[in-house]
């Protein structure tokens, strides 16, 4: 990431940030980086580079514990910590070598200290990107049929394409308040080549979370799915 937001402001500078989160455009789109990646050698060879799904199921459980605006840098990074503790929990009666963990492997109970919560996750709508058909899903189609009489929604994007799998987490937490959470990324758009860390967007407006989905994504077909959270609790 440059040292710059595209208004020209430094990065990490008070008087150009909403809390703690740089801003990009002014009341419209806002970053904020962990220090971390999953790809860390910080996590186990049992799990390295796995963590993606739960990483973003912590995302979102997260968000419930933590409005955005109260989020940091260490709160980023507490996300892939527990996304992991929860990736070894998910795969520990896995056999398989090289397994590639799935919606269906994630297990319902979790934790983030000092809290307990349950997931649901369902399949929501499944569509091609830039897809022109009346009849079928594009990604502008997808997300309005997502948020459509949702004041708060949670949720899983996977897209598939010739070079691979990408999964991202996204949501509306508020009226004029939507995110993207992404743990996997390497490289552009977001970073100079072969460097990454876990990073969360802001963004005020529907259409540029359409945005910021698209250039991350680049196409391919997708799936949707819902993740609702049920009974935060404190631990006992």
């Amino acid at each position: 990431m440059t040292s710059k937001t595209p208004n020209g402001s430094p990065r990490g500078c008070p008087e150009h940030m909403w809390h703690n989160w740089d801003t990009e455009y002014a009341g419209d789109l806002y970053s904020l980086l962990g220090n971390i990646h999953q790809a860390s050698t910080t996590f186990s060879l049992q799990s390295r580079g796995k963590q993606t799904l739960c990483n973003i199921v912590m995302a979102i459980g997260m968000i419930q514990i933590y409005d955005l605006k109260a989020w940091s840098a260490a709160v980023v990074d507490s996300v892939l910590v527990n996304g992991d503790n929860y990736c070894r929990e998910c795969i520990k009666d896995i056999k398989e070598e090289n397994y590639e963990l799935s919606i269906d492997d994630l297990k319902t109970e979790c934790e983030i200290f000092p809290y307990t919560f349950k997931i649901k996750i369902s399949n929501v709508v499944d569509g091609t990107m830039f897809l022109l058909r009346s009849k079928s899903f594009n990604l502008f189609k997808a997300l309005r049929y997502f948020f459509d009489d949702y004041d708060r929604r949670f949720g899983i994007i996977t897209v598939s394409k010739y070079n691979g799998k990408r999964q991202l987490g996204f949501g509306k937490t508020r009226d004029l308040e939507y995110f993207m959470f992404d743990c996997e990324s390497v490289g552009v758009p977001m970073f100079p080549d072969g460097q990454a860390v876990a990073y969360i967007l802001r963004t005020t407006t529907f259409n540029r979370l359409l945005h910021v989905l698209t250039l991350t994504l680049r196409g391919g077909d997708f799936f949707i799915f819902e993740v609702k959270t049920t009974q935060l609790v404190p631990m006992k």
